[in-house]
């Protein structure tokens, strides 16, 4: 059964394997620099400062399966704070179970414990885009923006 828990010091090697992972899988962010060093930092951030967002878990059979990482923000035009992902990934032998619905619960009842109003996940890795805005859609979230990306 998968279980899904906040993130530990512990946790920091296999975080930084998700991440490199999710990296190498993405046609958008596998051309592009990886360093650990500079997720390491973001990661003991968000593991020191419990109010600037949160790591997530899944994990199942003593292993970790998924991550969901978020940070909570200002919109740029009040004082209201809007939770969003930097990350969720779960692993792809894991895809399709539970793992990222009870990751996104645990991350819709986390952050709105830090009182913020609104909760923003995208998609920008482009691993399976449609079917991870039809699994949101499906859990109650609405589209609202477009991204578009030139490179240079």
């Amino acid at each position: 059964m998968t279980t899904v828990r906040k993130a530990t010091p512990e946790d920091i090697p296999a975080l930084l394997a998700m991440g490199r992972a999710m990296h190498a899988e993405s046609p958008r962010f596998a051309p592009l620099d990886y360093s650990d060093e500079k997720v390491l930092r973001l990661v003991e951030r968000l593991l020191r400062v419990p109010k600037a967002g949160g790591i997530l878990v899944a994990e199942a059979e003593g292993m970790i399966r998924g991550m969901l990482v978020f940070y909570v923000g200002k919109h740029f035009f009040g004082d209201d704070d809007f939770a969003a992902d930097i990350c969720v990934y779960v692993t792809p032998a894991h895809r399709g179970g539970s793992a990222f619905f009870r990751l996104l619960g645990a991350f819709e009842a986390w952050a709105t414990s830090l009182g913020v109003k609104e909760l923003i996940l995208g998609t920008s890795t482009g691993v399976h885009q449609a079917r991870t805005v039809a699994l949101l859609q499906h859990a109650g979230y609405e589209q609202f923006s477009t991204g578009l990306l030139k490179k240079v």
